[in-house]
């Protein structure tokens, strides 16, 4: 009886600490105005929105066999590098910003339910999720053309958070504790449910 009753307090916890930390806004909106490999390296590290999606998708994908997981991942990355293209040719997407707090929502739910979404309407919903924040991430690239030295940094570094988000879950995974892991992904899938709920300014 006891085990069952700690995890929603566990949630709750994470849930209350998603709301706090991430109305914070100097965690919500790093420096625009991407110049160089090392800005776009470290950008994804600064806004959590993208960092939380990055990982929520490699946690996602890690459930899944290699082939799958790599498909997962790439289709994210390719949607991402189109929407950056197209922000640097300054096209704004209409509901971009309501599509990246959807992704935030929508992932840290699926973890938190213990939800993967399916393969074949997964990978479809997860690109538009790396579209809308590469259109997002394109405006803050330095305008003249598709600078190919800051959205290499972005990508790259969004790939070392997929990986991430993939070695963490298979790493505790083969400590053969099913509890832990389902504990510290939902933990994390309520701190992200838990940041939507305090709008950032």
């Amino acid at each position: 009886m006891q085990k069952t009753q700690r995890f929603p307090r566990i949630a709750l916890l994470s849930t209350f600490l998603g709301m706090v930390f991430f109305s914070i806004p100097a965690f919500a909106h790093p420096d625009h105005g991407l110049t160089g490999f090392t800005a776009g390296l470290a950008h994804p590290w600064g806004g959590l929105d993208h960092l939380f999606t990055a990982l929520a998708v490699g946690i996602c994908a890690a459930g899944r066999d290699n082939r799958s997981s790599c498909a997962i991942l790439l289709s994210f990355l390719l949607a991402m590098s189109c929407g950056i293209f197209l922000g640097q040719e300054g096209v704004s997407f209409p509901f971009r910003e309501e599509g990246i707090l959807m992704s935030v929502f929508f992932l840290g739910l699926c973890l938190l339910l213990d939800a993967k979404p399916g393969f074949w309407w997964g990978i479809p919903l997860l690109s538009s999720f790396g579209f809308f924040h590469g259109n997002a991430h394109g405006e803050e690239v330095t305008s003249g053309g598709f600078l190919l030295v800051p959205v290499l940094g972005l990508l790259l570094s969004t790939l070392t958070l997929h990986l991430l988000g993939v070695v963490s879950v298979r790493g505790l995974e083969r400590l053969r504790a099913p509890r832990l892991v389902g504990l510290v992904q939902r933990c994390f899938g309520a701190f992200m449910v838990g940041s939507i709920f305090l709008p950032l300014s």
